[in-house]
């Protein structure tokens, strides 16, 4: 899928040392209460591991 490409390859290819970075998104937090921003986290994992710093 297109999200497993960029997360896979792409990202990989962003330097995120001494960036700081902050999340946002919009979404039904009643209806997929079990999911909801789900990636936010994943992405948020990433980019820490790859150096960026969350604000």
């Amino acid at each position: 899928s297109d999200w497993a490409g960029f997360y896979s390859e792409e990202l990989d290819n962003v330097e995120f040392q001494g960036k700081k970075v902050a999340y946002f998104g919009t979404g039904d937090q009643v209806g997929y209460a079990d999911n909801f921003q789900d990636a936010m986290g994943i992405l948020e994992e990433k980019i820490t591991e790859k150096g960026g710093t969350t604000i």
